[in-house]
């Protein structure tokens, strides 16, 4: 199932980073709930925040063969360009050393960068359990879902 290209409503305050995980998860498992944060974002409900090195990652991450196998090549094409267009490209500055994974420290410094109000990663050791950096909450994806639709996590 492709990405749709729909019109978004103007962006929400809410400013989120994806950690490379979710939108990984998300097209693995297309019916998913990292998909629903996907279909969250295009609706308008929060500002995505993302950087050059970040698609960069994603698009090399999903080059390796046990994915390319998995995912077909036009959805990930449909989601990165769907991130050049519709996300918010920042740059960030000084990569924090927090995490003991550089890809991790990159995602953290997307969340200075843009003044994220939110991080939402699939990764409970390294990035969630931080809890906090500078004025962004880290939380699982779940529980930004959760938050999105009025639900408890």
């Amino acid at each position: 199932m492709p990405w749709p290209s729909r019109p978004c409503a103007p962006p929400a305050a809410v400013r989120v980073v994806l950690d490379t995980n979710v939108f990984i998860s998300a097209l693995l498992t297309p019916l998913g709930r990292n998909r629903k944060l996907i279909e969250h974002w295009q609706n308008g409900s929060f500002t995505l925040l993302t950087s050059a090195a970040q698609i960069e990652e994603l698009k090399h991450t999903l080059s390796r063969e046990q994915l390319r196998l998995s995912i077909r090549p036009h959805r990930i094409g449909a989601l990165v360009n769907l991130l050049r267009v519709k996300a918010t490209i920042v740059v960030p500055g000084q990569v924090p050393s927090l995490s003991p994974d550089p890809d991790d420290n990159a995602i953290l410094a997307i969340a200075l960068a843009g003044k994220a109000d939110v991080l939402a990663s699939l990764n409970m050791k390294d990035v969630v359990e931080l809890g906090k950096l500078g004025g962004t909450r880290l939380v699982h994806a779940a529980e930004l879902l959760a938050l999105l639709e009025g639900a408890t996590p």
